[in-house]
């Protein structure tokens, strides 16, 4: 799959029993991405779940039981970067594991990329 810049975080400001709330980056894994209402973290499974794992232009956040009325929802990127690929001498380089790669690669940079767009920096000339 191809992979796309763009930001990784989505603020809401909920309306009341509001459960859907659209994330609008691409995610590799459900448990990729952070959902803070109000403040609270919230859990994968027992407080929201996730749709459209991997596509590029996002998916929905569901949470379990609707917001109350003005509750601030963050939904972000917060995925580990490390890598846990091996590749072997002589061993099998699959299109699917290095794209694979790639794509966590790239996912990852747009990831860092939202997260220094939010940071207090110098000019260029500092």
């Amino acid at each position: 799959m191809s992979v796309t810049g763009a930001t990784t975080r989505n603020d809401y400001v909920a309306s009341s029993d509001q459960t859907v709330f659209p994330y609008t980056f691409q995610t590799l894994a459900a448990s990729d991405i952070t959902v803070i209402v109000n403040g609270v973290i919230k859990s994968l499974g027992s407080d929201y779940s996730v749709s459209n794992v991997g596509v590029a232009g996002g998916g929905n956040i569901t949470l379990t039981s609707g917001a109350v009325t003005s509750q601030i929802v963050n939904i972000f990127l917060d995925m580990a970067i490390d890598r846990t690929t091996q590749y072997q001498n002589a061993g099998d380089f699959l299109a699917s594991d290095v794209n694979g790669d790639f794509d966590k690669s790239y996912v990852a940079l747009n990831q860092v990329q939202s997260e220094v767009s939010r940071s207090i920096g110098l000019k260029d000339r500092d």
